[in-house]
């Protein structure tokens, strides 16, 4: 692979899309400055020109994964409603199971010391601003008194969990039979939730 000559933006994404690559296929320990740089064909003064350590590399690597999960659910059509939350959560899914190492470096942090940092959350906001913001309008549609923080984390959370349940093959034997449970599971809490109001 030819190495590009400029340190440019487009180097940074070739770069960015080769960490994500490499974390999906060989898992959080090959993200090393020596193996990205085999595999990106960039040098090494130029990874570090760009993220500044390890550390900075993996932080680039998480906020690209929200940057493009916001992208995501940032492109669910539904109008507010019921209807917008289903697809929310089928966004979400879609994202964390065909991301799955990056889905877990973004919500589990498996990383020594590593936090967000306040000065690059912008996409990680993006994340809970689109979920809130379809918590609200649904909560308006269907004029419940609910909390909508607190349905937002339900929500989140049981959708971070049928798709850790989906990962690891814990969620059914067929494609049929997991998406029945999905969509079980998204109705269940939606039902609930409006219950509670």
């Amino acid at each position: 692979m030819s190495r590009p000559k400029t340190r440019t933006s487009e180097m940074k994404d070739h770069l960015l899309a080769t960490i994500v690559d490499l974390l999906e296929s060989e898992g959080i320990d090959s993200l090393a400055i020596r193996r990205v740089t085999e595999a990106s064909g960039v040098s090494a003064p130029s990874i570090y020109e760009f993220f500044g350590s390890k550390d900075g590399m993996v932080e680039a690597v998480c906020l690209e994964g929200f940057r493009q999960l916001a992208m995501s659910l940032n492109e669910v059509k539904a109008r507010d409603g019921r209807g917008r939350l289903e697809e929310m959560a089928v966004a979400y899914r879609r994202f964390l199971v065909g991301n799955p190492e990056l889905g877990k470096l973004m919500l589990a942090r498996p990383v020594s010391g590593f936090e967000t940092p306040a000065s690059g959350r912008g996409d990680a906001d993006a994340v809970r601003e689109a979920v809130l913001g379809s918590i609200r309008g649904w909560i308006a549609v269907e004029d419940l008194s609910l909390d909508a923080v607190d349905a937002a984390h339900a929500f989140v959370a049981l959708v971070q969990g049928l798709a850790a349940a989906e990962i690891a093959s814990r969620l059914g034997t067929s494609g049929a039979s997991m998406d029945r449970r999905w969509r079980l599971g998204v109705k269940s809490l939606i039902d609930g939730l409006a219950m509670q109001s």
